[in-house]
């Protein structure tokens, strides 16, 4: 058993030092000893290293088989660490691939079993790891966001922007990290239901017409639609669902009022709007900053909730005084 244990840091040790050949090698021998001593533990943990050398050498599906045997073993043996380090090594290759809705599954996932470990306080390091996690989980759906928006040569970097923007916002009335990251999530993923929505119409510079906005005005449904499955704590969801909804009721998809528009939604909300005023898009220039607080300003009361407008402008002004400094 010490030497399989042995194996599995050397296998380790070679793959960080990416001589995959190596690390194949000893792995594939030591896989056999854990099996003939019945040691599942160290088995997972090499196919999971085998996992990864197939993924770093060019054969994804090799990696998801050895990634799947891994997880299995993991499962039976109650294993939180390892299911969690295996959803994380799964989320890489299927990044790889361009697969971000199963990427978010397996990244969201991980994260989840970290926090458990983390609330258990077993292990010295896991802070460490849940921020790993937390920084790739924030990459990918920022990637995810720039393939949606490379369709829209007007709407690159919005994403990241309104992040930004409702970030501020959400700060300034006292959010804590966690609420935070899984706002940023949610805001960066808003608009991943416009997926499904053709280039010509995101793009077009006359007004659309009525089946046009009807396909545009779907895509808050289809975007909790592609996340359905995805276990998100509670701010994700309702950011894509009802980012559009308005303070009186006019917006969409749900007709929502006031405060029954949730708190996250209506703090996104005001990002976009302030967004697609201030940027330059298919069918008119971006307005200055000034110009289009004024303009939001007309709609306090009626689109927007008048009491968080005004944080919103502090907020923004706070983040424009940073920037110049």
């Amino acid at each position: 058993m010490t030497r399989v244990l042995i194996d599995v840091n050397l296998a380790e040790l070679a793959i960080a030092q990416e001589d995959y050949v190596r690390a194949r090698t000893v792995c594939t021998a030591s896989l056999r000893r854990a099996r003939d001593i019945g040691d599942e533990r160290a088995e997972a943990e090499l196919l999971k290293q085998l996992g990864v050398v197939a993924r770093e050498t060019g054969h994804p599906e090799v990696a998801e088989r050895h990634f799947d045997r891994a997880d299995l073993i993991a499962r039976a043996r109650e294993n939180v660490l390892l299911q969690a380090e295996v959803a994380r090594e799964r989320s890489e290759m299927l990044t790889h691939q361009g697969r971000f809705r199963e990427t978010v599954q397996n990244l969201n996932r991980a994260h989840q079993l970290f926090a458990q470990l983390r609330a258990q306080r077993d292990l010295h390091d896991i802070t460490r790891r849940t921020l790993r996690v937390e920084g790739t989980f924030l990459d990918v759906v920022r990637q995810w966001g720039e393939s949606i928006e490379s369709k829209d040569s007007y709407t690159q970097g919005h994403c990241v922007r309104v992040a930004d923007l409702g970030c501020a916002l959400a700060r300034r009335l006292g959010w804590d990290d966690r609420r935070l990251f899984w706002f940023r999530v949610g805001a960066l993923l808003h608009d991943v239901g416009k997926i499904g929505i053709p280039a010509d119409i995101l793009n077009k510079p006359a007004r659309l017409t009525s089946e046009e906005w009807a396909l545009m005005r779907s895509h808050p449904e289809a975007g909790v639609e592609l996340l359905r499955g995805i276990d998100f704590p509670e701010d994700v969801l309702p950011i894509v669902l009802s980012h559009h909804e308005k303070w009186d009721g006019s917006g969409y998809p749900h007709g929502l009022a006031g405060e029954a528009i949730p708190l996250s939604a209506r703090i996104l909300g005001l990002a976009d709007v302030y967004d697609a005023l201030a940027t330059d898009r298919s069918y008119k220039k971006g307005f200055p900053h000034e110009q289009a607080l004024a303009m939001m300003r007309e709609n306090v009361n009626t689109h927007f909730e008048p009491g968080l407008f005004a944080e919103f402008e502090a907020a923004i002004s706070e983040s424009r005084a940073l920037r110049a400094a």
